[in-house]
């Protein structure tokens, strides 16, 4: 299994396909493992690369999460993309992976072709939205429990625990996931999601307001669809990103 280095722990990532590189990045209590089918949709056309965050997935685990996760983890890929020498690359990210996708584009503008953020929150943690997602993971499902598991594996619990307590943090401390640098984007971003979304509140003013401080932005959002569009509208999301693609 492919793996590299961060900070004297070891990273786990999907490497798939061939041609440009596509880099992939699961949202929050999420992983690699869960992007099968989106990785093997991309993968016909690119290279595709997917990383665990650190602490997730099949990556070496952490004590605690870092509390700036979105910047850290979004640090931690501007390495990894140095490490295979990949340079102009596509970044698709989901729920949390869209906030680190954002953030690598202002980290390292120079590694970065154009950014797809799906179903992101807004500027600034909701803090009724992450008590909620807190709450309902106390209550989850058999289904959502062997969906922790595919991700993370038996230890899952101690994740999903992890993760709930940096959403408390960070809601407490409401500060802009973007180190309230939106401004200083510079290449072409699209961004996705669902009037319908079951996670996030008003998501169409949450996204308007980051696509204001991004230059070259554009949004897509669908009437019905739950969280994230990637996953419950599939096709139309697919369809919408390949066109973007296209017309860059």
């Amino acid at each position: 299994m492919p793996y590299f280095n961060y900070n004297g722990r070891k990273v786990y990532f999907i490497n798939k396909g061939q041609g440009d590189p596509l880099i992939l990045l699961p949202g929050n209590t999420s992983s690699s493992s869960a992007h099968r089918y989106d990785i093997e949709f991309f993968s016909k056309y690119y290279r595709v690369i997917c990383p665990d965050y650190l602490g997730y997935g099949k990556t070496e685990r952490l004590k605690r999460v870092q509390l700036d996760f979105w910047w850290s983890n979004a640090e931690m890929c501007k390495e990894l993309l140095k490490s295979l020498d990949i340079k102009d690359c596509i970044l698709v990210g989901t729920s949390g992976g869209g906030i680190i996708a954002i953030n690598i584009a202002i980290i390292s503008p120079e590694l970065v072709k154009c950014v797809v953020a799906d179903s992101i929150t807004g500027e600034y943690p909701n803090k009724n939205d992450f008590d909620k997602q807190v709450e309902a993971r106390k209550m989850a499902t058999d289904e959502m429990k062997l969906f922790w598991q595919i991700c993370h594996g038996e230890d899952w619990q101690e994740v999903v625990e992890l993760d709930s307590q940096l959403l408390k943090h960070v809601s407490k401390e409401n500060e802009s996931f973007y180190k309230k640098r939106l401004n200083e984007i510079t290449c072409p971003v699209l961004l996705t999601g669902s009037l319908s979304d079951d996670a996030i509140t008003n998501i169409e003013i949450n996204i308007c307001n980051v696509s204001r401080q991004i230059t070259n932005s554009k949004i897509m959002l669908f009437p019905t669809g739950f969280h994230p569009l990637m996953w419950s509208r599939p096709e139309d999301f697919r369809e919408s990103v390949m066109d973007f693609f296209k017309k860059i």
